[in-house]
């Protein structure tokens, strides 16, 4: 009742609004599935993710969240199974998701828009464990596609 969707709402066998509408809930959980040997459920979730559109939705993404848990996500299901499918995708939101850098500081912006690629810091806060935190999904993906512009 929630597949591909962002928020699962198991009381009452729904899903909430779309947060991000990249699947959040189903890509998180796919490592999970994998070491419960739920591998059917797997291979339905690289089905979904493999439809879906290579453009990014024009949507503003807080970049901690959207790096621990779509692109964690991805890079932890290609490393149980090898399978392309995750390390593609991967490498698309990763790409978006470096583009909040700033080339003058090194630091992230808080937030993103995935198709526009603009910038924005609501808060003028950056805390020290999103900035620190994202470092290994960054480095995995460099090392996995060899592009040391994600160190």
């Amino acid at each position: 009742y929630a597949w591909g969707k962002d928020e699962l709402l198991p009381l009452n066998g729904s899903y909430g609004k779309e947060w991000i509408g990249l699947g959040l809930s189903l890509i998180d959980s796919v490592d999970t599935l994998y070491l419960m040997d739920l591998f059917d459920e797997v291979s339905e979730a690289r089905a979904w993710i493999s439809h879906q559109p290579t453009e990014l939705p024009d949507v503003t993404v807080n970049v901690f969240e959207t790096t621990i848990r779509v692109l964690g996500g991805l890079l932890s299901a290609y490393a149980l199974t090898q399978d392309e499918t995750f390390l593609n995708r991967a490498k698309t939101i990763g790409t978006a998701l470096s583009n909040s850098f700033d080339s003058n500081n090194f630091l992230p912006s808080s937030d993103i828009n995935l198709s526009t690629l603009s910038k924005s810091n609501p808060s003028n806060i950056l805390s020290l464990s999103e900035i620190t935190s994202i470092q290994l999904e960054f480095k995995y993906l460099a090392y996995l596609i060899q592009n040391n512009t994600l160190y």
